[in-house]
């Protein structure tokens, strides 16, 4: 019986936070689903997993919507941040072997 590891796609976007009249919003000039993310300014330390829950536009940018408790955890970021967003999944084996171990290709 052969069993199949899967693996998360992940794309990163870049995102920054901004401070405004309503608290801390996070906002990005790229088309992110209404999914589960992890944001972070250096991936070597706190990522900090969110969820996000909708998407407003406004003057070409796209606000994203979080639970308080999300934006709250932001607080310890500062600036331009990363978002990786899982897009997709694929078989280790495929992975290794079709792709020579390369991630975005």
């Amino acid at each position: 019986m052969a069993s199949s590891i899967e693996l998360n796609i992940i794309d990163t976007y870049p995102a920054s936070l901004e401070n405004g009249g309503n608290g801390i919003t996070v906002t990005t000039e790229h088309d992110i689903p209404v999914c589960s993310a992890f944001a972070y300014t250096n991936r070597n330390e706190a990522m900090i997993h969110i969820a996000i829950t909708g998407i407003t536009t406004k003057d070409g940018k796209k606000y994203l919507r979080l639970s308080e408790a999300d934006t709250a955890a932001l607080v310890a970021l500062k600036g331009s941040l990363s978002l990786d967003v899982p897009s997709g999944k694929e078989s280790l084996l495929h992975r290794v072997f079709a792709k020579g171990g390369k991630s975005n290709e």
